[in-house]
């Protein structure tokens, strides 16, 4: 199945629009000042959704939907969103009371959220009456992976978030796998088999597609994002092996975001980290981005002897930069192997302000013109020190497409990389 890409930039806004009204309507229930995240259309695998919820605290709406875009509405209340909702509408009670107020909550924003999507896909949508979740799990989750080839679910991720306090709701709509193929436009399989000639990003339009179809293979995207799963795998075993810290991969996934939303997603928080240039197929940039607290701990960890001096020092520096050179290698070189090709990155240099060092990719990389961009994500975190840390790629996409074109699905599970080529 091939996904046009004016459909996904059209999905995403639609779903932006939603949340902006769903926003609309809650600040209207509660009378709460909020504001909406980033939204994004994601690719991730099935078991991270489900295990961020189960452990995350949230309280979890579900609805059922019917129709074109039949599939799951999730929306996850944190412990201060829902302690908020509650006390707007019912004073604080507990109990059943609680849940019907999530639920009453859940039903108004959801109408707010779908009202032009019927319009949008030509079709009505029918949703269920709200069912709160006691104990989700994955079977009541009901996320379906894009195909039989991948652990991989596609899901529309939106926020939002009280301006004046904690409290946050995430909104997740997975579609069904039968219902993609109406939703997105799909490229003629005969033409998708001719064989291709060489490409020219000149010539050729977005991933190697003729300019005009502009259409990526979700097959092999969905497998491309379990890669990142393997990838960000491989990453957390570099960081067990160096610090003595068991670290494990939290969620890994393809976004395709706003390109304002790239830089912007990462909040004000104060964070350090590296940066490399990665080349091959696919080539692009590659940040691994720590919040200061969790570089200090962490950098620490790896020091044989105390720092000299205070604060983050060149001490601190040198093992984040040597950290995220391992890191760097244990994520992308899944890719060569399944890819049979090579992928060489630049030594880590360290940066001392992400939030610039981001937006300066992104304006480098992605120039004026272009509205949406794919990142490749990944969030890894210890309990044993309070660290964690999130690994974003910025592939170009002309490479990507190549990369796609190139991916043989049969050789997904041969990510594993020889350590001696690591270090």
């Amino acid at each position: 199945m091939y996904v046009d890409m004016d459909s996904l930039e059209a999905l995403n806004l639609l779903a932006r629009d939603g949340t902006e009204r769903a926003n609309r309507a809650l600040a209207d229930l509660t009378g709460a000042s909020t504001a909406i995240g980033s939204t994004r259309i994601l690719l991730v695998d099935r078991e991270d959704v489900v295990e961020r919820i189960e452990t995350g605290g949230y309280e979890v709406v579900r609805f059922d939907i019917a129709g074109t875009l039949s599939g799951t509405a999730l929306l996850l209340f944190d412990r201060p969103a829902t302690e908020a909702v509650v006390d707007a509408l019912v004073g604080g009670a507990e109990d059943g009371m609680g849940s019907a107020a999530l639920k009453e909550t859940a039903n108004i924003l959801m109408g707010a959220f779908t009202t032009d999507w019927g319009d949008h896909l030509g079709t009505g949508l029918e949703m269920t009456a709200p069912t709160y979740l006691d104990d989700p799990d994955a079977d009541a989750l009901q996320l379906d992976p894009t195909g039989p080839e991948t652990d991989s679910a596609l899901v529309f991720h939106s926020s939002i978030t009280w301006r004046d306090a904690a409290g946050r709701i995430d909104v997740y709509l997975a579609p069904d796998r039968a219902a993609l193929d109406p939703v997105f436009a799909e490229t003629d399989a005969d033409e998708a088999e001719e064989p291709a000639d060489a490409f020219d990003p000149d010539e050729d339009g977005l991933f190697g597609i003729e300019e005009g179809t502009d259409s990526i293979p979700l097959e092999k995207l969905s497998v491309f994002s379990d890669l990142t799963k393997e990838g960000s795998a491989a990453a957390a075993e570099r960081v067990t092996e160096m610090t003595g810290v068991e670290t494990e991969t939290e969620l890994a996934g393809i976004a395709f975001t706003p390109v304002d939303d790239v830089a912007a997603q990462l909040g004000d928080g104060d964070y350090v980290g590296t940066t490399v240039a990665f080349e091959g197929t696919p080539s692009g940039s590659l940040i691994v981005l720590f919040d200061r607290a969790s570089a200090t701990n962490i950098a620490e960890a790896m020091l044989p002897i105390e720092p000299d001096g205070d604060g983050f020092t060149d001490m601190h520096e040198s093992a984040i930069e040597e950290l995220g050179n391992v890191m760097t290698s244990g994520f992308i070189d899944g890719w060569a192997n399944v890819l049979e090709t090579g992928v060489e990155h630049t030594p880590p240099e360290y940066v001392g302000d992400v939030n610039a060092a981001v937006l300066e990719l992104v304006t480098e990389q992605l120039g004026p013109f272009q509205t949406h961009a794919f990142t490749i994500e990944s969030t890894l975190r210890t309990e044993d020190v309070a660290f964690s840390c999130e690994i974003h790629a910025l592939p170009d996409e002309a490479d990507l497409g190549a990369a796609l074109e190139a991916l043989a699905v049969e050789r997904k599970d041969q990510t594993d990389a020889d350590p001696d080529d690591l270090f």
